[in-house]
């Protein structure tokens, strides 16, 4: 009897949980599902630091730190999609940056897209209108630059993909892991398909793994891995060269490079929102016998 009132106390306590918690399966299991409403409005205080390395070296020879916000609003939501609207604000930038420019320029920008019923990034809704702004800041802020490259700028970020791989960066932080589900400690290994300039092809694979489930607190910390192949890496940056700089193809004949990602994830269980993010992205760029590497660092905290 004390058994069977214990399994039963389980299975209510999991049942309570589960109305509260709907991304909570299991104390051992989780899904990533945004359960968001209309109206709903979120800001991430988002830190980005870059540092550059050259031979092996531990002290940076370059950093780079920026701050700023962003605010994420359901402007629509049916049972197949979210559409949101994203802005950006309060801009802290180096002292080397027109901070009174950037600041009056990026936070014009609205950006407006879509996702899947689970959360999952789709696609940018407002393309022709960010096109036309890329366009005029490029008149802007790139005057220093010879007139062909100037062009050839224009011209890259005339094409709507272009425009929505530019600006995904930040989204598909915020969006990266939605619709899937989790064991705790199992590791799930997929591939990728890198958003790129273009379009030109670059693969690669990841792992996920859920790393702790607190339903008490109502967060479950995910950690998640992201390499693309060397070969492909490679290739698309000689090929963004050839449409940039084609007079200097020599520069880009005898490199080889490589990158890694790992990301940590908070969540909240009732509802899906991601509240902490941090991820360490580290590039190794050899020429030669020389070596450069670059460290970027970005934190999302939900405030």
């Amino acid at each position: 009897m004390k058994s069977l009132l214990f399994i039963i106390s389980i299975y209510l306590t999991f049942s309570a949980f589960s109305q509260d918690y709907p991304n909570l399966v299991s104390n051992q299991e989780i899904t990533t599902i945004a359960y968001w409403n209309l109206g709903d409005k979120v800001r991430y205080h988002c830190v980005q630091e870059q540092q550059n390395f050259k031979n092996g070296k531990d002290k940076p020879y370059i950093t780079d730190k920026k701050e700023f916000d962003l605010t994420l609003e359901v402007m629509d939501s049916s049972s197949t999609s979210y559409t949101i609207q994203l802005k950006y604000s309060n801009f802290i930038l180096p002292e080397s940056t027109n901070n009174d420019f950037v600041q009056s320029i990026l936070t014009e920008f609205s950006i407006l897209y879509t996702t899947d019923e689970f959360g999952a990034f789709d696609s940018i809704v407002n393309k022709t209108e960010l096109k036309e702004r890329v366009q005029t800041t490029i008149d802007l802020n790139y005057n220093d630059l010879d007139s062909l490259t100037i062009s050839r700028l224009k011209t890259l970020f005339s094409k709507e993909n272009n425009i929505e791989n530019l600006f995904i960066e930040d989204i598909y932080s915020i969006h990266n892991l939605y619709g899937i589900g989790l064991t705790l400690n199992e590791p799930i290994t997929y591939d990728l398909d890198y958003p790129t300039l273009e379009d030109i092809s670059v693969l690669g694979q990841g792992t996920i793994t859920v790393k702790t489930i607190n339903a008490t607190r109502n967060y479950a910390s995910i950690y998640m891995t992201q390499r693309p192949n060397k070969v492909d890496l490679k290739k698309y940056i000689k090929d963004l060269g050839r449409v940039l700089f084609p007079e200097h193809l020599d520069d880009l004949s005898n490199f080889s490079v490589s990158s890694k990602m790992n990301q940590f994830y908070d969540m909240t269980l009732s509802n899906g929102w991601m509240t902490k993010i941090k991820s360490k992205k580290t590039t190794t760029v050899k020429v030669k016998k020389k070596m450069n590497k670059q460290v970027n660092s970005y934190s999302y905290i939900l405030q």
